[in-house]
């Protein structure tokens, strides 16, 4: 038997007090063109035996700068899905509390935007892989 190996994302569902998800518009020449990221990131292999609340905060400060937020500790969603050359991420969503504190993106997206979290919103802003965390989050 042969187990299986994943890649491991952690991606943050940062909610402001108007119900709205902070999403990270993507690079053009990246792999979601003309949509919206969620803020989060791999474990690197340095990582792994870090607390996956530790690495979101470390993937928050270097994404979205040194913001104020509460974290829920318990995921909200994971799936897996396929990225290219056969490999396979796991992603493992939270849900945060956005409390305070400005957004300050780094160079890894274009800019940031609050986006109402609505079925339509969803479909319009978010790829295929998001959008089943995002619906899960407002049944």
């Amino acid at each position: 038997m042969q187990y299986g190996l994943f890649w491991v994302s952690l991606k943050v569902i940062l909610k402001n007090q108007k119900n709205e998800v902070l999403g990270l518009e993507a690079q053009l020449n990246g792999s979601m063109p003309g949509f919206y990221d969620l803020p989060g990131g791999r474990v690197d292999n340095h990582e792994v035996r870090e607390s996956f609340p530790k690495l979101i905060d470390r993937e928050l400060k270097e994404e979205i700068g040194n913001i104020e937020y509460k974290l829920n500790p318990k995921p909200v969603f994971a799936q897996t899905w396929d990225v290219k050359d056969g490999k396979l991420v796991a992603y493992v969503y939270y849900e945060a509390e956005y409390l305070s504190g400005d957004i300050i993106i780094s160079n890894e997206h274009l800019s940031s935007k609050w986006i109402p979290l609505s079925p339509e919103t969803i479909e319009q802003h978010f790829t295929s892989f998001h959008k089943n965390a995002l619906q899960e989050c407002i049944k």
